[in-house]
């Protein structure tokens, strides 16, 4: 997986697409092979400072029945009201919280309740955002989304890469990863083929 590259991974279900993910934060075991970063095994790193520098967002996000401020301060305390906005630019979805008569004060409902999907999703890139991780991991961001809310959140990707992010992203739409650099397509057995987009997705 390239630095400061967006990196997708497809494949059949069941192929092992978000246990990589797993593996990358941890949270799984990996049996065979090796996971290292910049050269360091995992099992030589502190799994705390190794997730301190991940933001992991599920294909399920959950958000709190509370203020847009609390649920993106759950990410990092200390964020300052620039930081959380500055994470909400990114996640493109400020303009729409800048709107609201309660701005970051407004209470979303149980699970975000009171936002529509794609809000929602992009609410919870925001969360993710604002803990400043340096490694972005997004489990089938795009799923439950209209092309809208799909173009949106595909802007973010680029705006993560610019600003020095490393991002990876597992889709099924393969219009969700037209702009990754790198794309790594598992099967059954292991990876089938890796390399650039043209290398690798169908005309």
């Amino acid at each position: 997986i390239p630095f400061k590259k967006l990196t997708g991974i497809i494949g059949s279900s069941g192929a092992g697409k978000t246990t990589i993910l797993d593996i990358i934060c941890g949270i799984r075991v990996h049996h065979s092979g090796a996971v290292s970063f910049d050269g360091v095994p995992i099992e030589k790193l502190n799994l705390e400072c190794l997730r301190s520098g991940i933001a992991f967002l599920g294909q399920e996000p959950f958000l709190f029945d509370d203020t847009i401020e609390n649920n993106l301060n759950y990410a990092r305390h200390d964020a300052s009201v620039d930081d959380l906005w500055r994470a909400l630019e990114l996640a493109n979805i400020g303009t729409f919280v800048s709107s609201l008569p309660d701005g970051l004060k407004t209470k979303i409902g149980n699970k975000g309740s009171s936002l529509s999907v794609g809000q929602r999703q992009r609410l919870a890139i925001a969360r993710a955002l604002v803990s400043n991780s340096s490694l972005i991991l997004l489990d089938e961001p795009t799923s439950a989304l209209d092309h809208e809310s799909e173009s949106l959140i595909i802007e973010t990707f680029d705006k993560l890469i610019a600003e020095g992010k490393s991002v990876v992203v597992v889709a099924h739409r393969l219009q969700t990863l037209k702009r990754a650099q790198h794309i790594i397509n598992l099967g059954d057995d292991g990876v089938i083929i890796q390399g650039p987009p043209e290398a690798v997705l169908p005309d």
